[in-house]
């Protein structure tokens, strides 16, 4: 042992770790210690009473880039989990809110109000019913469902279908029914075109076709 002199480990296997402990300490004698662990001797009275961050930082650290690794793996982990909870609380709150207003829509087609069911729609929505020509605005489809109430159309359902967003609007496609006057029930599918409006969902384009 030699009085008045400590052999110091500097942790980094490469050459910046030697380089930062000589620059510090401005001695040249160094040696390689176990498991490739560089070691520079140095008088005891020079030592600081914290390493410094030069000689001792994350990157000289035994493990800090094993370390530095897993924050980041751990850390895009949680972003992206974070991001698909998000996401998917979105697209429940997208189904909520187009099942309250399909709610809306049925309750006031079956209560024969054919103005409510338009406010339904937005302002240059496309009402496509089958063999029938194009309705376009509330207007026209105000127009549409009133003759189709006053033909004794009644009893609608629909039932919920599969949602899928594209930025701001939302696809659906399901299923209804309705009854006609004389009772007959018809089947079908449909497919909606889902845009928010005023605080709430609307249909922007409406097509449907029957099963039979």
């Amino acid at each position: 042992m030699i009085v008045g002199y400590q052999w110091i480990e500097v942790a980094d296997r490469g050459k910046l770790g030697l380089d930062n402990a000589r620059a510090h300490y401005k001695l040249p004698r160094c040696r390689q210690g176990p498991r490739k662990v560089v070691l520079v001797l140095v008088p005891i009275d020079s030592l600081p009473s914290r390493p410094t961050s030069a000689a001792y930082s994350s990157k000289s650290k035994p493990g800090g880039k094993i370390l530095q690794k897993i924050a980041l793996i751990a850390g895009t982990a949680l972003m992206i989990a974070f991001s698909a909870s998000t996401a998917w609380a979105a697209a429940q709150e997208t189904e909520t809110g187009i099942q309250k207003a399909k709610e809306q829509y049925t309750a006031a087609f079956n209560k024969g109000d054919a103005a409510k069911v338009a406010e339904m729609y937005t302002d240059t929505a496309y009402l496509m019913p089958p063999g029938s020509p194009t309705a376009i605005g509330r207007a026209a489809i105000q127009k549409y469902w009133d003759a189709g109430i006053q033909a004794g159309v009644k009893n609608l359902a629909l039932t919920p279908g599969k949602i899928d967003q594209f930025g701001e609007v939302a696809r659906e496609i399901g299923n209804y029914s309705f009854e006609t006057k004389d009772g007959t029930k018809v089947e079908g599918k449909w497919v909606g075109i889902w845009k928010p409006q005023s605080g709430s969902w609307k249909l922007d384009t409406d097509v449907w076709n029957s099963d039979k």
